[in-house]
């Protein structure tokens, strides 16, 4: 996943978001994140309006 960011044109500093229920995805883009020196923003689906 860090060298899918840095692949795609993404920089250090920049912020990324997932969008996703909570599953162990969260843990990777963390990681991810860490490695290649993005921020990682993450977003739970259940926090939108209803």
């Amino acid at each position: 996943m860090a060298n899918a960011f840095t692949s795609s044109g993404i920089k250090k500093g920049d912020q990324v978001a997932f969008l996703s229920k909570n599953s162990i995805e969260y843990a990777f883009m963390f990681y991810a994140g860490a490695k290649s020196g993005v921020v990682p923003v993450p977003m739970n689906y259940r926090l939108g309006p209803h």
